[in-house]
């Protein structure tokens, strides 16, 4: 055989152990051999699909993406994960492989290896193998439908789950059984809910116009609201949230100051920005529908809307944070296409320019979304931040971007009570324990740590009373309400059956996963 071809079946195989490594543990003979009939099924599909380059690179396409968030994430392609894809700009695509360079390679090698590299004619000791491989993934799988069918598990909340998404019960019960037990011997096809879930959702339109009714204001409503979204923020790096490196030294001095109240217990409402911004700023309903936005409802209140962002305005495929800035009076994106270009400072500015020229008896809504600490870390703050600079070159950065946000945070508070204005600001997602599996990464796991989802809240002036009990976990999920209290401003679907008096005194707390599922957790 050319020493060509061996190259291929050895990159299979390596993919094959590295997406089973856990097996080892358990037991060396089984997961060789499961490691061994999972690489020959691969293999054999090339050699059987070699005469045709469209299908040998579709299916080489398709264990490339499907592998890469597997080994860099320890989670499938999702919808959130594939939408962020959909609308990452080319810098955040390059740091995002600088960010996890072995796997990002091994992946795209793997890639084009599958494609081009030369393969043996068709062998029948080749093809038989591999159809004990097929054999060995499917049919176990095939004897499981049954009692996986009738489990409670299914029955009570998978089968509902899939009919609110706007799926038939057919189709339920095909992806319920791919990803519980096909994909169990075979990790690639983890990816395929992911993939169906993002071709329906691309087929749905989505709904912007507001859809509140009998919107309300009190004759108290403040003048000036201003809402500060971070980015990346993880609470727990934070000092004035406990960490030991002084990261906030000026919002530490402001809340010892009883200048600036912070929630202790605040969680995200979602794991990464494209999930997280819509579920927080609207009444959720359906993941298409931006209609009940905060921004709609402050406009129907009387309130003139702005929304301000260092982060990019995207393609057609951002049905989501470019759509909800869209909703606003008036929108202003620093870099259109090419975020992270300014530091965040840039927004300022802007900031200074909308309050000083603020017409009498007029009222303002200001959104301020910020890059914050958005990889590449190192790219987030000028050289006068690098304060931090210890053996953990990327802690080290990460903190200096905390540094930089405490800055810039305290400077906003201090301009937006000037203005006898009032602040919220709180971050879209944290990122991965830095000294867990997926260190200062997304958490696309099902479920994720809730460690990945404790963010920031903090709220300017101190005596701004948002009916919060600061000691109860906090779900940035009903921010619509916490909007609510803080503007007072008030509609239907606010107070019936007492929706935001229930949400915002829950023991659990409510995000959405990866896979746009609503999950209630009692955090500890």
């Amino acid at each position: 055989m050319d020493s060509k071809s061996v190259i291929l079946p050895i990159l299979i195989l390596l993919n094959s152990f590295v997406l089973n490594i856990e097996r080892f543990d358990e037991s060396l003979i089984g997961a060789s051999i499961h490691v061994f009939l999972q690489s020959s099924f691969i293999w054999t599909l090339i050699v059987i699909f070699q005469r045709s380059i469209v299908i040998r690179s579709l299916w080489a396409l398709f264990i490339a993406i499907s592998t890469l968030p597997l080994l860099a994430y320890q989670s499938p392609l999702s919808i959130s994960l594939i939408m962020s894809l959909l609308n990452t700009t080319p810098h955040e695509a390059f740091s995002f492989f600088q960010f996890n360079p072995y796997t990002s390679s091994f992946s795209l090698i793997l890639l084009i290896a599958m494609i081009l590299f030369p393969v043996p004619k068709n062998q029948p000791l080749v093809i038989g193998v591999g159809l004990v491989g097929l054999m060995y993934i499917f049919v176990p799988g095939i004897h499981a439908i049954k009692p996986l069918l009738s489990s409670p598990y299914y029955g009570q909340y998978y089968a509902r789950t899939g009919l609110s998404r706007g799926y038939s019960k057919q189709y339920t019960a095909v992806e319920f059984v791919i990803g519980r037990e096909f994909s169990h011997r075979f990790p690639p096809l983890k990816s395929f809910r992911g993939i169906v879930d993002t071709f329906h959702f691309l087929s749905q339109q989505t709904s912007i116009v507001s859809s509140w009714t009998n919107v309300t204001k009190s004759d108290n409503s403040p003048d000036i609201l201003v809402l500060g979204i971070g980015e990346s923020l993880r609470a727990q790096n934070m000092q004035v949230y406990g960490y030991n490196r002084q990261t906030t030294p000026k919002l530490s001095k402001l809340a010892s100051q009883s200048e600036l109240i912070v929630y202790p217990r605040a969680y995200a409402a979602g794991t990464n920005t494209w999930v997280s911004i819509p579920s927080a700023l609207t009444k959720v309903t359906q993941s298409n529908d931006l209609s009940k936005s905060i921004i709609n409802l402050a406009k129907e209140a009387g309130y003139k809307t702005y929304w301000f962002s260092n982060q990019a305005q995207l393609s057609v495929y951002d049905f989501t944070v470019s759509a909800l800035a869209n909703q606003a009076d008036h929108s202003s994106f620093i870099s259109p296409d090419q975020a992270g270009l300014e530091y965040d400072s840039a927004l300022i500015p802007k900031l200074r320019k909308t309050l000083s020229t603020k017409a009498s008896g007029e009222k303002l809504f200001i959104v301020l979304h910020f890059y914050g600490s958005h990889m590449d870390f190192s790219d987030r703050y000028p050289d006068e931040y690098a304060q931090f600079n210890a053996t953990d070159s990327r802690l080290d950065d990460y903190d200096n971007s905390v540094l930089y946000t405490d800055a810039l945070q305290a400077e906003i508070i201090d301009i937006v009570s000037e203005y006898a204005g009032q602040y919220i600001f709180f971050a879209d997602h944290g990122l991965g324990n830095p000294d867990g599996k997926i260190p200062f990464k997304h958490d696309g796991r099902n479920p994720p740590s809730l460690d990945s989802i404790s963010v920031p809240l903090l709220v300017s002036p101190s005596d701004n009373n948002l009916s919060l009990d600061a000691t109860q976990p906090i779900s940035l999920y009903y921010f619509e309400c916490i909007f609510s209290s803080w503007a007072k401003i008030t509609a239907t679907e606010l107070t019936q059956d007492n929706y935001c008096s229930n949400a915002l005194n829950l023991a659990k707390i409510t995000f959405v996963d990866s896979h746009l599922n609503t999950r209630h957790v009692t955090p500890p």
